[in-house]
């Protein structure tokens, strides 16, 4: 449980960082063969192995490297800053350290004015149903953007894209649209 939520809780730093959705992307179908010669591409360098015994290869050059690299930048100043960040933990690969932070949360705490980020710290360590999170009889819209989107990225993360869409549509079907949520719910959508 504590590595999915880790997960979902990365890939959620991520996108708020501008990377694609992982899902959105084929597969590259050089990812799973083997060069022809690795040592004389020299943007390339051998990350791990497969299960099938060929070199997976990591291309040292993208796009966004300079935005990563003042993302690195920010997250070593933040941890500075503030040792406790649990998104300066994740970016600096410090996730169990992540996690001990997440098992500080808990449903009696003393939330001054709303609960909505709490409830999706609790329902990323599986003490809510992702469902509980969208009673709209209980909610006003800013409350199902914010816990929309979270709970949209959860079903994406967990490979379940339709449910997720549903449920980005039904955040910016909303009118809170200048929340978080509902915009991270629409750049997600865009994605599609």
């Amino acid at each position: 449980m504590k590595t999915r939520l880790l997960m979902v809780m990365l890939v959620t730093l991520l996108y708020a960082c501008g990377a694609d959705s992982p899902s959105s992307q084929a597969p590259s179908p050089q990812a799973d063969s083997t060069p022809a010669s690795i040592s004389s591409d020299s943007s390339a360098t051998v990350e791990a192995t497969s299960f099938l015994g060929r070199p997976l290869l990591r291309q040292m050059e993208f796009p966004n490297r300079d935005q990563l690299e003042a993302n690195l930048a920010a997250a070593e100043a933040d941890y500075a800053a503030n040792p406790g960040s649990a998104d300066a933990l994740i970016w600096l690969g410090r996730v169990d350290e992540a996690a001990a932070l997440l098992e500080q949360i808990h449903a009696g705490m003393d939330i001054i004015e709303n609960d909505s980020y709490l409830r999706r710290m609790l329902m990323y360590k599986g003490e809510l149903a992702p469902e509980a999170l969208l009673d709209t009889t209980m909610a006003d819209d800013l409350s199902i953007a914010t816990q929309g989107y979270g709970v949209g990225n959860w079903y994406l993360v967990n490979g379940q894209r339709e449910t997720a869409k549903e449920i980005f549509e039904r955040v910016i079907a909303g009118r809170s649209w200048s929340a978080f949520g509902y915009i991270a719910a629409e750049a997600e959508l865009a994605r599609w």
